[in-house]
């Protein structure tokens, strides 16, 4: 882990040319990282970017044509991934999967999970590869099942109160077993190690990132590519940055759980943020965190700037205070014109009294 940190720290985002928009920013996430040693001001600028998440997966949804269905695929997922760590935690991790059990009996993904909800997610988040449709129909149901349910029995279930909880880190299983789960599901065709990754971290969040291709070139050194031995690279630095992020966050009495799969995640948070925003500022973001207003506890709704949608960090009242000014003195301006006018009035009814008396007197005549 060590080595891995070191050659982490040296990584430069200048080191090559990357064909994925936005990775300069999370590689500079990283450098950011390292040059302020991992301090609290590194933790609050990594929540900060992992709280962007849905909307990063929201506008690009809306942005790519191809990614029309992520939001809801994104969910899809995530049910999912609470179902099978669910069927996980009851499962026996010495007991190896029956190859005559029935698949409710197995904790595994089914061929139409598999298919409809995982590769569709990947396809529908990075590029597309509608090659892989072909290899995969080609799986039987029963050899998703029992793939899966083989590769899900190496790993440790999730030891924690909230099993659902995505993102908990807890005591890991070794790396060769990591690995042997990994070779395990790319038995099947069609999946190599980047839709494996998608499927292990479902289960196993703490010890699998997903092997997106912007994650890749983030952290892998030389030319993107998808086997075994990058991945594991990949998925290895992941995890060295959980582990940092948690030594840091240990004192704190609330804050996020990270995990090899949540850093992933926020890796390519920062890749599209950066494709939105360009020159990202790091310092900037956490100094704009340092001067947010703070949530108000007697529940009052706070005003937001007029220019400022997303975000009630430069609240303004002064706009208030002068729209109250002004109602107070057109109200004043009303009330002395109604003055004016009734002093006239009672001037013109003295003048004419006589005459309004005469022509009474006539009228009842």
């Amino acid at each position: 882990l060590t080595t891995t940190f070191h050659t982490l720290c040296a990584f430069s985002p200048m080191t090559k040319a990357y064909t994925r928009s936005g990775v300069k920013t999370a590689v500079e996430l990283v450098s950011f990282s390292t040059k302020n040693k991992y301090s609290t001001k590194v933790l609050d600028v990594w929540d900060e970017i992992s709280n962007r998440y849905d909307d990063m997966i929201s506008q690009k949804a809306a942005t790519v044509k191809s990614s029309s269905s992520l939001v809801k695929l994104d969910a899809s997922l995530n049910a999912l991934a609470k179902k099978i760590r669910a069927s996980h935690q009851n499962s026996d991790p010495k007991k190896p999967p029956l190859k005559d059990a029935k698949s409710s009996e197995l904790c595994c993904v089914t061929k139409e999970e598999l298919v409809e909800i995982v590769v569709g997610w990947k396809f529908a988040k990075g590029k597309p590869r509608y090659a892989l449709f072909k290899h995969l129909n080609n799986n039987t149901d029963r050899d998703v099942e029992q793939m899966s349910a083989n590769a899900f029995g190496l790993l440790t279930p999730l030891k924690c109160n909230d099993r659902n909880n995505a993102d908990l880190v807890v005591e890991s299983d070794s790396t060769a077993n990591c690995k042997r789960a990994l070779d395990e599901m790319t038995k099947l065709r069609g999946v190599g190690p980047a839709t494996a990754s998608a499927v292990l971290c479902l289960v196993r969040p703490d010890l699998f990132a997903f092997m997106d291709d912007e994650v890749i070139e983030c952290l892998v050194e030389g030319k993107r590519g998808y086997t075994a031995k990058i991945y594991m690279d990949l998925n290895d630095k992941c995890c060295e940055i959980a582990k940092r992020l948690n030594d840091i966050g240990s004192n704190r009495k609330q804050g996020v759980e990270w995990s090899t799969h949540l850093v992933g995640k926020t890796l390519w948070t920062a890749t599209q943020l950066g494709t939105m925003e360009k020159n990202l500022d790091f310092d900037d973001i956490y100094q704009k965190l340092q001067h947010k207003t703070p949530p108000k506890k007697d529940g009052s709704k706070k005003l937001k700037h007029h220019c400022d949608k997303d975000t009630d960090t430069f609240a303004d009242k002064t706009p208030k205070k002068v729209q109250k000014s002004t109602i107070n003195n057109k109200g004043a301006k009303s009330q002395d014109r109604e003055e004016r006018l009734a002093k006239r009035n009672g001037l013109k009814r003295k003048g004419n009294s006589g005459e309004d008396t005469r022509n009474s007197t006539k009228t009842e005549g």
